[in-house]
């Protein structure tokens, strides 16, 4: 299993977090997302590779902002 760590800025509430696993776990490949408010991330464990563009595509289309490393 894959797992990959993306920075996101703009969630101000658990809505926020929830919105993002909604979109994420529908990715096809996505087997597990956690969204933390308070860390300000999302950790995304992948069943076989799924592009680290497509996941920050996904988020930014909500309107939040994906900081990189």
């Amino acid at each position: 299993m894959n797992k990959i760590v993306l920075k996101i800025e703009g969630m101000h509430c658990n809505n926020c977090c929830q919105r993002i696993a909604n979109v994420l776990n529908k990715i096809d490949g996505v087997e597990e997302v956690d969204v933390s408010l308070d860390d300000k991330k999302a950790i995304i464990k992948t069943s076989r590779d799924v592009s680290k563009e497509l996941l920050k595509e996904k988020i930014e289309n909500l309107d939040f902002k994906v900081i990189d490393d």
